[in-house]
């Protein structure tokens, strides 16, 4: 069998790290955009401005102002559940605790073996071609720059506004620890999910309920049971989340690392 030439390699090389950060790419948003639906449809449960409605049906209406507070009424309720057109799931909120968790743990587990394989990639053909020569590292670096999105490549975010002038030192707000924020949001998602769980059953009063007490007065020892074990649960997969997570941020840190100090290492 013929073997394949340098530069062959070079370019299979990469390929492999433009589809592994393409992937991490992907990853990282359809598990930033499950978070958001799950966090919006927590938010539209209990402190959504729609919910007042349900309260305001119980007093006389006109028959108009009737038919508007129920269609208003089953908008709010159509917005407790969770929505992944994506993969085409549909979850209600208050399986969220279990549901959910799984849902994040799956999406974490997968940035997170994304992130390891672009890290791996880059990492070692960095390592390899540490010792080429000035030129061929340029080349190298500039290809990879191309193909980088989310990772800080440079230490200068401003534009470059003209090419007779001295270009300025910015850093674009919050840029970094916004990323940071995502690449653990599955984890606070899931603790959000528990915390919602519990005002639900110790403090909210909710208007679909005649009561005026918790709801944990009103729930029976089946569902009362139900309700502690889903939140275990919930817990337990936060902490493999947050596992997930913190190697997700050390891989997205280290490619980072290594790409500065090959930079360094060119241009000095």
């Amino acid at each position: 069998m013929q073997e394949l030439s340098e530069d062959a390699v070079l370019k299979a090389r990469f390929d492999a790290i433009t589809e592994a950060q393409q992937r991490s790419r992907l990853a990282m948003l359809l598990s930033s955009l499950a978070c958001a639906t799950i966090l919006a449809a927590e938010w539209n449960a209990y402190l959504s401005w729609n919910r007042q409605w349900e309260e305001r049906s119980r007093a006389p209406q006109h028959w108009a102002q009737q038919v508007v507070l129920e269609e208003q009424i089953k908008d709010w309720l159509e917005t407790n559940t969770i929505n992944v057109s994506l993969i085409g799931l549909r979850v209600s909120i208050s399986d969220a605790a279990f549901l959910g968790s799984v849902i994040l743990l799956v999406f974490s587990y997968y940035v997170c073996m994304s992130l390891r394989r672009e890290n791996e990639e880059i990492g070692t053909l960095l390592l390899d071609m540490i010792k080429s020569g000035r030129a061929e590292r340029e080349r190298l670096l500039v290809r990879l720059r191309s193909t980088t999105v989310l990772s800080d490549t440079t230490l200068n975010d401003a534009p470059i506004l003209t090419l007779y002038a001295k270009r300025p030192q910015a850093r674009i707000l919050l840029a970094r620890p916004v990323l940071e924020v995502l690449t653990f949001l599955p984890t606070m998602t899931v603790i959000v999910i528990v915390l919602s769980d519990l005002y639900f059953a110790l403090i909210d009063v909710s208007p679909q309920r005649q009561n005026h007490g918790a709801a944990w007065l009103d729930l029976s020892n089946r569902y009362r049971f139900q309700l502690v074990l889903m939140d275990a649960f919930a817990l337990a997969a936060a902490i493999f989340i947050l596992n997930f997570c913190r190697y997700s941020s050390a891989y997205r840190r280290g490619t980072e690392n290594v790409l500065k100090e090959f930079a360094d290492e060119t241009k000095g």
